[in-house]
């Protein structure tokens, strides 16, 4: 993990601390795995981008300034507008439909590996 994936992923674990929830909880709140949230803690891997659209989708206040840049603070003043729900939105669902595509695509290449 670069350093830059460090201090974002480190940002991330303290907006989650931020509201005193468990890891448990903020991975059902967020729809992640708890895996993922563990990996983090441990600083196995960086944040990745379909968990940073669903913590963004369901913590619209998360400022994703300070979140990638360190600059600013971790909370808006203001919700996300429309239009960044929107486009937010709209990625999620293409990186779930790519996600489902190639998990298909792999039970495929697993049932023709077994004959």
């Amino acid at each position: 993990m670069t350093k830059e994936d460090e201090q974002i992923t480190r940002r991330y674990l303290e907006f989650i601390d931020y509201f005193k929830m468990n890891d448990t909880t903020f991975a059902k709140e967020v729809k992640v795995s708890m895996q993922t949230i563990a990996k983090l803690r441990q600083m196995k891997e960086p944040l990745r981008g379909v968990t940073l659209m669903r913590t963004m989708l369901k913590y619209p206040m998360l400022n994703g300034n300070w979140l990638i840049h360190g600059n600013g603070k971790m909370l808006t003043d203001a919700k996300a507008t429309e239009d960044q729900m929107k486009f937010m939105q709209e990625k999620l669902k293409f990186a779930e439909e790519r996600i489902a595509f190639y998990q298909e695509k792999l039970s495929f290449m697993e049932g023709n590996k077994k004959k």
